[in-house]
């Protein structure tokens, strides 16, 4: 168990570009219709100065997952509307999601209660992904959480102007999908939707779907 976690911990995060480059291959082969485009085309409103691009750049090797995330963006914006990119986003977050889980809880005794199931996405899966726990969890304990992240890893480099917020909603939609497809993996279909307050502060929702 403590060998298991201590692979998740550290082998696995170092290797978590290249689990999400597998994952994005069997997307793709899965026969989801998406255009695939033959050129590349710029990014609309550019998140990065050019300084803060060379710092970035500088810092890949650290944050190569976060560069293919951001990468993946741009590439479904070439097919579509912000909706689109962020159904795509969210669809592939779930396939993650889903997979991931399975893998990091093979050590894991079975959770008990949804709260369980919940802490552990905010706190063991937020630290694979994100090198830090969120910040805060609240629930209603009628099914409905909510996950608060101070400073979140994928907002962390917007700037703080209208035209840039309008497009966090793309950002948060890869973690939304991997939110969702983790708890459902776990027994808790849900929907997740994102809220942004004041960059790079956010918050997930979670409201478990109950058996009618």
């Amino acid at each position: 168990s403590n060998e298991y976690k201590s692979y998740l911990s550290s082998s696995m995060s170092d290797s978590l570009f290249e689990f999400f480059h597998h994952e994005m291959i069997c997307y793709f082969e899965s026969g989801t219709p998406i255009h695939l485009l033959p050129s590349r085309v710029p990014c609309n409103a550019p998140l990065y100065t050019r300084n803060e691009y060379k710092s970035y750049l500088s810092s890949m090797s650290d944050s190569l997952f976060e560069f293919f995330h951001h990468e993946m963006i741009c590439y479904f914006e070439e097919a579509g509307s912000r909706d689109q990119v962020y159904a795509e986003m969210e669809r592939v977050g779930q396939r993650v999601g889903f997979c991931l889980v399975e893998k990091s809880t093979m050590a894991e005794s079975r959770f008990r209660e949804d709260v369980e199931v919940v802490k552990y996405v905010c706190k063991d899966m937020w630290l694979l992904l994100f090198k830090k726990q969120a910040d805060n969890l609240k629930t209603n304990h009628n099914g409905v959480y909510v996950i608060q992240d101070n400073r979140f890893r994928f907002l962390s480099r917007i700037g703080q102007v209208p035209e840039y917020k309008d497009r966090c909603a793309m950002y948060l939609a890869f973690t939304c999908g991997v939110i969702k497809g983790a708890l459902t993996n776990l027994g808790m279909p849900c929907t997740v939707s994102c809220e942004v307050g004041v960059i790079p502060t956010c918050k997930f929702q979670i409201v478990v779907q109950r058996p009618s």
